[in-house]
């Protein structure tokens, strides 16, 4: 009983909750002469009651067996991974696995590697029970395509080789099939699948969940966002969701609940249904066990709403790479090469999908941009065709440096749905929301008021990768713990032959907000026409929101390496702060400890070099592997160790792993500044340093003296910030560090005593030295002795520089030109006496430590 009260509509009569109506006033006596109406307020006991029940299970229910359960169901999976890698060698076998293999490849991507087909049969085992225990009535595995393979290859592989956990697993079954029994309602049976299936990826597919970006939408989002589509059609288009010939696709369905909500909104008429269902409803889902979920969750729904008894399979669903199934159709494959036998049925879906004729696409993108770490081995998967499509739309409108971000994956889905779309139709995604003001992103809201004539965004905010007041204002996360990234509900609406707004109706949800009042002001909108609207005509730099001032481009810009301005204080000669994408390894408060710690990664690094090198080598001997770039890189790749313990990888350090470039250790270190008024000790050997910019023209060795201005870099998720110091700067030490010197030291020939030089490399005869000059330009110099007078000098420069820097006037007044694009300064009068506060501020903050007078 208490496993299902809260899955039921109708609650047990055994476990009472009794609201109280009132307070006495009289002695208890029962004779009180004063009487009151009492007054309750039934729809508030009954949330109560409500929210008693829900609390009675999670304390007592099996939920909480089930936590355990998730914890233990990964080593299990991992167990069954290894198993299954033995039988798959076996020669009977590993013909039907490549099979099996070959028809994954073609129908998600072509990516797909062994571990991953080991994986999905892995998690189909586990899960397939679960299933059955749901829906004792309802035979999955035999009705669903994609499962009856699953489930042949596991017969091929003798399932009863694999069931050395299965007294583990019975329980856990068991338990599934206790709270499942007699659930009366087709929503309890969804709701128990959707808590295993989180439980399951949080803790036994982490990196699955970090590389695809997999979220849960809310309900309220999910059925605000359905019921805008269907204003807009009505709005815009003269049509609804209702009617015939309205395609809708969610390309990245998860458990499926947008189509769910879509079924259950009431805006598809029951008589009206089973023509939806069966012929213009349409869903893909890359990942195995959440395409097994929403396929359940999408028949259960559909049967529990017509009330028939007939089973009627959905067959909209596609197991599939959404972006990858319309790069086989760019590329010209033909009919033979995308319906594999093995899949074939699959693969029809896919066909048929590929050929309607879509209007409507709704959803929630997978979020990632990339693996957190080299040492995942977890990339994102590149495409072709979307990936240049961007690089000549959003990549070439952009003035950003780094482009990037354009390639996050719900970037590329609302490529890939604006390509997908056609001509007329709407697009509706809840997405992360960085878009709306990142500068990464302007060649992207560009080609959006380019290709839509219509845009309205709804910004929910919730950024908590910002800090804290401005953490605070940001408010709950939509999400949950889900993402940290801010989200919005984006709405694009296609209409050819009309004329495009050329302006963004937006929306603020407000500061301060939690997760749950943002979720009820959703809901108390309802739909997009609810709502008032603010109009956003964009400036020249495509800002949307936290537009810049413009009189920010007549200022001079403090540095220029591509020499694109008129003048700047430092043209190149500066540096972004030290990356070394290692710091546990490199940076201590102990030289000692530093030191060997960068040593031991380095014979750590060594060892693993010629053991995976040799291992090839044995391989290309015994035939057993060919012996070509694209495949040794391959397998050494997977072959190296990623034990965040012993080493860490990134894109700098693989391609001297790779070949077999071998690193002596070393001896050489600096005091850093790792943090603001935090110095370290950082352990300098070159080629295990990420990014070291040109901090050897900056500090050629340890004993050249230099000033260093570090300002915060765009893009900013904070407030602009600067310091001064002593010694190299850390990457981190502001955010996106930029870091301007005093001086710069040139390289001039000499004889004499050797040098040690920052890459700690030393000659005997002729040697290298340093010859210092000032790093503000003459162009500068020029420029302010024209405002100032002649006695300026380039010193005065930089102290003047500091001082502006600081200034709380300056700051306010350009905070979004210095959050999004490279710092500029102005000529402002008082030269002198903004020289002597940096002089000043530069003393206090490099001698922070010194006893104040």
């Amino acid at each position: 009983t208490i496993n299902k009260i809260d899955l039921n509509k109708k609650k047990p009569d055994n476990i009472q909750i009794i609201g109280v109506t009132g307070t006495g006033d009289g002695e208890g006596s029962g004779n009180s002469e004063s009487y009151r109406q009492l007054q309750m307020n039934f729809d508030d006991l009954e949330k109560w009651k409500n929210s008693v029940y829900a609390k009675i299970v999670k304390k007592c229910g099996s939920r909480r067996y089930w936590e355990t359960w998730a914890k233990d169901i990964a080593d299990i999976a991992n167990r069954h991974i290894e198993e299954i890698k033995l039988l798959i060698k076996k020669p009977e076998i590993a013909p039907k696995f490549k099979e099996f293999l070959k028809a994954l490849q073609q129908n998600l991507n072509s990516s797909i590697k062994t571990s991953d087909a080991i994986e999905m049969l892995a998690q189909h085992m586990i899960t397939k029970p679960v299933f059955d225990a749901l829906f004792e009535d309802y035979e999955f595995v035999k009705s669903n395509p994609v499962s009856r393979i699953m489930q042949d290859m596991l017969a091929i592989l003798d399932e009863k080789a694999l069931d050395k956990e299965q007294e583990t697993l019975d329980k856990f079954y068991l338990s599934v099939q206790e709270r499942a029994k007699g659930i009366d309602n087709a929503e309890g049976k969804q709701k128990i699948i959707i808590e295993l299936y989180e439980q399951f990826f949080k803790n036994a597919l982490p990196k699955q969940v970090a590389k695809l970006g997999i979220v849960y939408t809310p309900v309220e989002v999910v059925d605000f966002i359905i019921k805008s589509v269907d204003y807009v059609l009505r709005d815009k288009f003269n049509s609804s969701l209702n009617d015939k010939g309205v395609h809708v696709l969610d390309p990245f369905t998860g458990t499926g609940t947008f189509i769910v909500r879509l079924l259950r909104s009431g805006l598809i008429d029951i008589d009206n249904l089973l023509y939806k269902y069966t012929n213009e409803i349409h869903a893909n889902e890359i990942v195995l066990l959440a395409y097994y979920i929403a396929t359940i969750n999408i028949e259960e729904t559909f049967h529990d709403l017509i009330g028939a008894e007939d089973y009627t399979a959905f067959e909209g669903i596609v197991l599939t790479d959404t972006f990858a199934m319309t790069e086989k159709q760019k590329a010209k494959e033909t009919e033979g090469e995308q319906l594999v036998e093995m899949f074939a049925e699959n693969s029809a879906r896919a066909k048929k999908q590929l050929k309607a004729p879509i209007t409507v696409i709704i959803g929630n993108p997978p979020y990632s941009v990339g693996q957190k770490t080299a040492n995942d081995n977890n990339q994102n998967t590149t495409y072709e065709f979307l990936d240049t499509t961007i690089a000549n739309t959003y990549g070439a409108k952009s003035k950003a440096n780094n482009t990037r971000a354009a390639y996050d994956t719900y970037i590329k889905a609302f490529r890939w749905a604006t390509d997908r779309l056609g001509d007329n139709g709407v697009i509706a995604f809840v997405s992360n929301g960085a878009y709306l003001d990142s500068i990464a992103f302007d060649g992207f809201r560009q080609c959006l008021i380019e290709d839509f004539n219509h845009i309205y965004v709804f910004n929910l905010r919730g950024n908590q990768r910002t800090s804290g007041e401005l953490s605070r204002k940001e408010g709950g996360k939509i999400f949950g713990s889900g993402s940290r990234t801010p989200v919005a509900i984006t709405i694009l609406v296609k209409r050819k032959g009309v004329k495009k707004d050329g302006f963004v109706r937006y929306h603020d949800i407000g500061d301060y907000l939690s997760r749950e009042q943002k979720l009820s002001i959703i809901s108390e909108f309802g739909d997009i026409s609810a709502i008032k609207w603010s109009f956003i005509t964009p400036n020249e730099n495509n800002d949307w929101i936290n537009q810049r001032n413009q009189s920010f481009i007549n200022f001079i810009a403090l540095g220029d390496k591509k020499r694109k301005e008129a003048i700047s204080f430092f043209n190149d000669n500066y540096a972004m702060g030290l990356s070394s994408n290692r710091d546990a390894w490199v940076y201590n408060f102990s030289v000692d400890i530093a030191l060997y710690n960068a040593n031991r990664m380095i014979d750590y690094y060594n060892a693993e070099r010629e053991r995976c090198h040799d291992e090839y080598q044995r391989a290309v001997e015994n035939g057993s592997v060919v012996n070509s770039p694209k495949v040794k890189e391959t397998y050494l790749t997977n072959s190296v160790s990623n034990d965040t313990t012993k080493i860490s990888w990134s894109s700098s350090l693989t391609p001297k792993f790779i070949s077999n470039v071998p690193i002596d250790k070393s001896d050489n270190y600096y005091v850093a500044l790792y943090r603001p008024f935090c110095k370290k000790v950082l352990a300098f050997n070159k080629p295990i340093i990420h990014r070291s910019s040109c901090w050897d023209k900056i500090y050629p060795s340890s004993s050249h003296d230099n000033l260093v201005i570090c300002t915060a870099g765009a893009p900013l998720k904070r407030s602009f910030s600067v310091i001064i110091s002593n010694s190299i700067q850390d990457l981190h030490l502001m955010e996106n560090s930029q870091c301007y010197p005093l001086y710069m030291y040139d390289k001039v020939e000499m004889h004499g005593s050797a040098q040690m030089t920052l890459f700690g490399d030393m000659e005997e005869e002729d040697t290298v030295g340093y010859k210092k000059r000032f790093a503000i330009s003459d162009a500068a110099l020029t420029k302010f002795k024209g405002i100032y007078g002649d006695k300026i000098t380039k010193e005065d420069i930089f102290y003047y520089l500091y001082a502006v820097l600081h200034s709380k006037d300056y700051i306010e007044a350009y905070a979004d030109n210095l959050a999004k694009e490279m710092v500029r300064i102005p000529t402002l009068e008082k030269f002198p006496k903004y020289v002597e506060i940096g002089r000043q501020l530069a003393e206090l903050h490099l001698h922070y430590e010194a006893p104040a007078d």
